[in-house]
């Protein structure tokens, strides 16, 4: 495969590829915790304000992320 996105850091590896993901897109500081809501907000699905991670906006493609915002709500519990 041509993924997209690839980057190493000494505790894993992180790639996405797609039509909306920014080919050669920079990714510092993830964490395990930022896949679902960058999942969430990928597939139009509100974050939960109590979720430790981040939506991993660099790794989107300018247009998609000017075309969406990223919805919140307060617990999925």
């Amino acid at each position: 495969t041509n993924p997209h996105e690839i980057a190493h850091t000494k505790y894993g590896i992180f790639i996405a590829q797609g039509k909306q993901i920014k080919r050669g897109a920079k990714i510092e500081n993830a964490s395990i915790t930022d896949i679902t809501p960058t999942l969430l907000y990928l597939y139009n699905q509100p974050i939960a304000e109590d979720f430790d991670g981040k939506v991993l906006m660099n790794i989107f493609k300018d247009n998609y992320k000017k075309s969406k915002k990223i919805s919140y709500i307060g617990s999925y519990e």
